[in-house]
């Protein structure tokens, strides 16, 4: 059926000539698929609309053809106030002679308003002042000059300097306060030698490696929770890591399937998990790797561990009433590869049984 009109709807800055030209399909000419499908991706290539969809309306034995758009937002100018640490061209980046540095901000003029970008900006601004010691500094966006302007404004609120005057550790028992502050990286002011800057970045890590070094060793359950207590200038800050320590979690029981090359005491055996003893992810990660070897050394080197979904890895299931895991996976030993020719390449001076003598 041949159309009868053709229609853009969703149109506010862009031309509806720009977009005319973009089409081959005609008014008058009869419907083609193909050729409204090629119209719709050159105006999608445009990069002028976020969405472009083509509909189609029988009326009076012909068709009308309206194409409707969303259209992009594109960045009338990208800027930044209230900075004094960093300077405009370290935050928003700069021209230079192969190209563009690319500063926190990943956007430009002229670049359509992703607001992932726009908030990956914010956040990039805001871990570079929290690691330079600036505990209490916030970016906000101007959402208003963002909307009607299509001028991205980061204002940044700075702060004072913060530093880090002590660090407490709270409801731990079984490791010592010396031990744990081993293990982090948030340090107290030292003057002249440390700066003991009071950064989020640092501390939010602290948690995590806190809360890693007590699961390794057996604390399934353990969490760690980071409060920092401010003076009243907001110049120094008090940091406390919170801990919950929990129970410490052994190996209740341990049953492995599927082998018909080991017995269960073997496979136990070469396991770094043993019944009665700590339980730890790096245990698990450590025993998968044991029995591969296993395997490997008998040629099955496409041998898979899996768990009771068929996925890789060791299925550990907590005991009701106890606080001990049970550990049970399934073994596929797969068909062994055997060593057929040995060829030796490049010896010169070493005769190829010299060479072969030294190969296991």
């Amino acid at each position: 059926r041949p159309i009868a009109d053709i229609r853009v709807e969703g149109l506010k800055l862009v031309k509806l000539s720009l977009v005319m030209n973009q089409l081959r399909a005609a008014k008058g000419d009869p419907y083609d698929e193909k050729i409204v499908t090629a119209d719709v991706k050159r105006l999608t290539r445009l990069d002028q609309f976020k969405t472009v969809v083509a509909k189609v309306v029988p009326k009076d034995g012909s068709l009308i053809l309206t194409f409707v758009v969303e259209e992009e937002v594109l960045l009338t100018g990208v800027r930044v106030v209230g900075n004094k640490l960093f300077s405009d061209q370290e935050i928003l980046g700069f021209p230079k002679d192969s190209g563009w540095q690319v500063g926190m901000v990943p956007l430009r003029t002229g670049d359509p308003a992703a607001d992932f970008l726009i908030k990956r900006g914010k956040e990039r601004i805001e871990t570079a002042y929290q690691k330079a010691g600036f505990y209490k500094a916030k970016i906000t966006i101007d959402a208003e000059g963002l909307e009607k302007r299509r001028m991205l404004t980061y204002h940044v609120l700075e702060g004072p300097l913060m530093k880090l005057s002590k660090i407490h550790f709270v409801d731990n028992t079984v490791f010592s306060d010396k031990e744990l502050l081993g293990k982090i990286n948030s340090k107290t002011e030292w003057w002249p030698i440390r700066k003991g800057l009071l950064s989020k970045d640092v501390l939010e890590s602290d948690v995590a490696t806190l809360r890693s070094y007590y699961r390794r060793r057996g604390y399934r359950d353990a969490e760690v929770r980071v409060r920092v207590e401010t003076s009243v200038d907001d110049t120094y800050g008090e940091a406390y890591f919170l801990i919950k320590e929990g129970n410490i979690v052994t190996v209740g029981s341990i049953k492995i399937e599927g082998s018909k090359l080991f017995s269960d005491e073997q496979i136990k055996q070469a396991m770094a998990l043993k019944i009665g003893g700590v339980y730890s992810e790096d245990k698990v990660r450590q025993s998968r790797a044991d029995l591969q070897r296993l395997f490997y050394k008998l040629g099955h080197i496409d041998m898979r561990l899996v768990k009771v979904d068929g996925k890789p890895g060791l299925n550990t299931v907590p005991i009701p009433g106890t606080q001990q895991v049970a550990v049970t996976g399934r073994i596929i030993e797969a068909r062994p590869h055997f060593v057929g020719k040995i060829e030796i390449r490049g010896n010169e001076k070493t005769k190829d049984r010299v060479v072969l003598r030294d190969i296991r």
